[in-house]
């Protein structure tokens, strides 16, 4: 009788111990409220200065949300009070709905400088629990553009000047080129195998029609996109630095050849000439050798 209770005094003993120890393991469950950035996408805006952005975030918890606070931060300084709450008294949003459960905050912020603007929220529900999220608004200064039209290019067989510094629309011919190799972006040839062609100096191609290229002091290493990249009226419509860069977002190519009037290709220039980007459109191809052009580029 007795090693009868024994072993049932262990089995109960051991049977507590593996209670204990559920209870000891079992996290608790993680009852803040949540919170998301719904816009921006990923919490994160490019714009230029003087831009308002626009931005929503939603909130939602268990019990009842009670207060919404706002900080902003620009360039990495301390944190200043963002006064969520308009006209009424305070900076804090007392958030105050039908079942205080959920809630969604829509705001806009303005840049004024170029700047990172670091915008955090915290929401406190009625339990001290609080959540927390944060939007990035990146401020850069608009740079500008200039527009070039008819601009005239000769081929390898025209009077006119083959080579063109993008940056200051000049054209030069082959001696003015050499002495100017260092602003000479692209060129324009017309070859039995690649017809109607803007190319780069550094391209093995501009050597081949133009002898004298390869022994350039600088031979510039403008790159094109490798097809069109809009129509005449999307070059038309370009009005900014941002417009250019949509359109030219990928350029690789040494040459845009095989070209024909209403062609736009991307381009852009060399490190040593700030890598700057541009379009250009072909205008006219003449029967005198000529090509006609314009341009559209960062400064």
């Amino acid at each position: 009788m007795k090693k009868v209770l024994k072993l049932s005094f262990a089995f109960a003993m051991a049977g507590l111990a593996l209670v204990g120890c559920t209870k000891d393991d079992e996290e608790e469950e993680d009852l803040s409220p949540t919170m998301y950035v719904v816009t921006p996408t990923g919490g994160e805006a490019n714009v230029e200065v003087g831009e308002t952005v626009d931005f929503t975030i939603t909130m939602a918890t268990n019990d009842k949300l009670e207060v919404l606070s706002g900080a902003i931060s620009i360039d990495g300084s301390a944190p200043a009070v963002l006064d969520l709450n308009g006209e009424e008294e305070g900076t804090d949003l007392e958030i105050d709905n039908a079942s205080n459960k959920s809630f969604t905050y829509n705001g806009s912020y303005p840049t004024v400088a170029e700047a990172s603007y670091v915008l955090s929220f915290t929401v406190r529900d009625n339990k001290d629990r609080t959540s927390s999220v944060s939007i990035t608004i990146n401020a850069t200064n608009a740079v500008t553009i200039a527009s070039y039209t008819q601009v005239l290019l000769g081929n390898q067989n025209a009077t006119e000047g083959s080579f063109y510094n993008a940056i200051e629309n000049l054209v030069y011919n082959v001696a003015q080129g050499g002495t100017n190799s260092e602003k000479v972006d692209f060129l324009y040839f017309d070859g039995s195998a690649n017809s109607h062609t803007l190319s780069s100096p550094s391209a093995s191609e501009s050597a081949q029609v133009y002898g004298a290229v390869s022994g350039w002091g600088t031979r510039n290493a403008t790159t094109f996109s490798s097809s069109t990249v809009g129509s005449s009226n999307d070059f038309d419509a370009v009005a900014s630095a941002s417009g250019i860069e949509a359109l030219s977002a990928s350029t690789s190519a040494s040459l845009a050849n095989q070209l024909s009037v209403g062609d736009v290709y991307g381009f852009t220039l060399d490190s040593n000439r700030g890598s700057k980007s541009g379009l250009v459109r072909v205008d006219a191809i003449s029967t005198d050798n000529t090509m006609t052009i314009s341009v559209k580029i960062e400064l």
